[in-house]
């Protein structure tokens, strides 16, 4: 994937299939785009098993958004540090885990601050 494009996406089930920037696919709840929709917006970590590379993840009213990559344990690392309550979603899939941000201004400033 080319810096700058869409990560291309589809639905499976109750799931969206999402194309890493290492051309791997990962799944996330349809819910967390309905939410973006909605006014809410969420970020969370996935990893792609081909790579080893893992994710920050953020939704936006119209798409989802790769942020930061690196290895897990620094993906983890700075999904711990986001400062927002963390929401336990379980379903048939299992459970998933992401973060609530206030606003998408916020989400945005967040995320532009933390790479400065």
């Amino acid at each position: 994937m080319r810096k700058g494009t869409l990560p291309e996406s589809k639905l499976v089930k109750d799931m969206i299939a999402l194309q890493t920037p290492c051309e791997d696919t990962v799944y996330y709840p349809a819910q967390l785009a309905l939410l973006g929709t909605q006014g809410k917006y969420s970020v969370f970590m996935t990893m792609s098993h081909k790579s080893g590379q893992a994710y920050i993840v953020i939704t936006q009213p119209d798409r989802v958004r790769f942020r930061r990559g690196g290895t897990p344990e620094l993906i983890s690392a700075i999904y711990e540090e986001i400062p927002w309550s963390e929401v336990e979603m379980v379903s048939e899939n299992g459970t998933f885990y992401y973060k609530t941000a206030p606003s998408l201004q916020e989400l945005e400033d967040y995320f532009t601050d933390e790479q400065q």
